[in-house]
């Protein structure tokens, strides 16, 4: 099991779109939304990630591409 906790400004709520959903806090957030690793914690089988949105990336910082891991094209928002 995964869970995500993230923070931001930008996102969406979509729960009253979602009436057989009921009991999830789903949320879109824009295509160029940015987020920060804060923690991760594992317990058993059961994983907790905590994401912050970012509004803007500092120079020098390495973003990462999700999926296939490699250094990324900075992108200022």
């Amino acid at each position: 099991m995964a869970y995500f906790q993230i923070t931001g400004a930008s996102a969406v709520d979509l729960s009253p779109y979602q009436e057989q959903l009921r009991g999830e806090k789903e949320v879109l957030f824009p295509r160029n939304a940015v987020f920060e690793v804060q923690a991760i914690a594992i317990t058993g089988q059961t994983v907790k990630v905590i994401l912050h949105q970012v509004v803007a990336i500092p120079d020098g910082t390495v973003t990462l591409d999700p999926y296939s891991g490699l250094p990324t094209r900075q992108t200022y928002l």
